[in-house]
């Protein structure tokens, strides 16, 4: 959704930081980061879907784990995600996206 609100929590060196985005934000960061990467994998695990009373509104749980490689140095990230599905206007949008990064180490290897 337009109005969709982006935020990622992740460890930093004095303690967690938290980054909010709207949905132009979002995608400018991940240009930036996508065109600077030579190897990228991504896969979703334990996925939970809760679709609320009236079937307007579904909220979605998962564990995203990545591997990007750049400048020669690949590192994964496991992310814990929610994302909020609202139905408007006759179309699925997501109206808000978290996610907390669990761990961030160098050295994973990319899966396909």
């Amino acid at each position: 959704a337009p109005d969709c609100v982006i935020t990622v929590n992740l460890p930093g060196p004095t303690g967690r930081q938290i980054i909010r985005m709207n949905v132009q934000e979002y995608r400018a960061n991940l240009q930036q980061g996508f065109s600077a990467a030579t190897e990228y994998t991504y896969h979703r695990e334990e996925l939970k879907i809760e679709i609320a009373p009236g079937g307007r509104r579904a909220r979605v749980t998962d564990q995203v784990v990545e591997v990007i490689t750049i400048n020669r140095q690949t590192i994964k990230s496991v992310t814990q995600e929610t994302a909020i599905f609202e139905l408007r206007a006759g179309k699925i949008l997501i109206t808000s996206l978290e996610g907390v990064v669990l761990s961030m180490e160098p050295g994973g290897r990319h899966v396909s």
